[in-house]
């Protein structure tokens, strides 16, 4: 072990005395020379390559998840399903559509912060279905409002 030490010790100290030039590099690193095209080609692919899919998914980097739904307006963590789908209420307070859900600013405010993608859970655990489907009757279908 001792011996191992003093060889790494004697090489480092052998290192960083180190100057001039070896074989045209000067001793601060590789020189101007030395990173001019050379008309090298890019090496061959090796193993699995992205899909143009593939690669346009991780260049968009940042996406949100966006999990809103029924409990926003039942104040409960964990829904059962168990409640009227009225309870979605996206109305104004006079009673119009629209409500004081504004999607248009949740997208703006995404935007700003670097996402590229938005992903809205369209149906929970409880059930809650985002879209008017014909499989539950706990769907948008069923809520008074304007949606």
């Amino acid at each position: 072990m001792k011996r191992i030490l003093a060889f790494l010790m004697a090489s480092t100290v052998a290192l960083c005395s180190c100057s001039g030039t070896v074989s045209g590099v000067s001793g601060d690193g590789v020189g101007s020379a030395q990173l001019k095209d050379n008309g090298t080609s890019a090496p061959q692919a090796w193993g699995p390559v992205p899909s143009e899919a593939q690669l346009y998914y991780h260049q968009q980097e940042m996406a949100a998840f966006v999990h809103y739904g029924i409990n926003s307006f039942t104040n409960l963590e964990w829904g059962q399903g168990d409640y009227t789908p009225d309870l979605f209420n996206i109305r104004n307070e006079d009673g119009t559509g629209g409500g004081s859900v504004d999607a248009d600013q949740w997208v703006s405010v995404l935007k700003d912060a670097g996402f590229k993608r938005l992903i809205l859970v369209a149906k929970h655990h409880d059930g809650f279905c985002f879209w008017p489907t014909s499989t539950t009757e706990h769907n948008v279908r069923q809520v008074s409002a304007d949606v």
